[in-house]
């Protein structure tokens, strides 16, 4: 299970923060009470409990977020399919590596999966498996996704500037309004993608392959035009 957590070691919830404790120096786990906790009702939203995503997904994340590992470490209070609600969670640190290492064969963890503004600037997921992934606003600024699936994926004004993207399968991508600024795409796969406003000053990509996707309204070309329907 993973806890998402803001750079500060918080989640929010009407405006305020709640504080985890984070593991220490020669600690792998940190334990994180609820300080008011509740009952078992089957609920997997509700007070006096915390809670934990069964997958990787942050769409209940705080702005900023990064993953950490999660273990349930009280009296479970609720679940579904999404997430569940326990009265105590462990937590352990997800480094750096790790995220990127999840997000490739064999584990795939990306895949679909709900990563709504994630950093993931200058990662390497050479290969790594992002079809049909939420990646809206993602930060992938000279991330290597070389050979990458990113099928369907979700990349609406996601920042790919200086990106890797050669042999790249960005077949059906939503690429609206995306910095692919200075990005290589060659043999990348645009077959079908979206690329309504998005930057392409200094990409390297060829006519041919623009010519595949399916908008390309307002593009600014890699020479600087911005590309019209005439």
């Amino acid at each position: 299970m993973f806890k998402f957590l803001d750079s500060s070691g918080c989640t929010w919830y009407d405006g305020q923060p709640f504080a985890y404790n984070l593991p220490r120096r020669g600690e792998k786990w940190a334990l994180t009470e609820h300080p008011d906790p509740g009952m078992p009702d089957g609920e997997a939203c509700g007070p006096g409990g915390l809670h934990a995503m069964r997958s990787l997904s942050a769409r209940y994340a705080p702005s900023h977020w990064w993953p950490w590992y999660c273990r349930e470490a009280g009296t479970r209070l609720g679940e579904d399919a999404e997430k569940v609600r326990n009265t105590a969670l462990e937590l352990r640190r997800m480094t750096k590596q790790a995220f990127w290492r999840s997000l490739r064969p064999p584990f795939n963890w990306g895949n679909e999966a709900d990563l709504r503004q994630v950093d993931l600037r200058g990662a390497i997921l050479r290969g790594a498996i992002l079809r049909g992934a939420y990646l809206r606003g993602a930060y992938l600024r000279e991330a290597d996704l070389r050979e990458a699936d990113l099928r369907g994926a979700i990349l609406r004004g996601a920042i790919l500037r200086g990106a890797d993207l050669r042999g790249a399968d960005l077949s059906g991508a939503y690429l609206r309004r995306a910095d692919l600024s200075g990005a290589n795409l060659h043999g990348a796969d645009l077959h079908g993608a979206d690329l309504d406003r998005a930057d392409l000053r200094g990409a390297i990509v060829t006519d041919e392959q623009l010519a595949q996707a399916a908008l390309l309204e307002g593009v600014t070309m890699p020479n600087g035009a911005v590309w019209r329907r005439r």
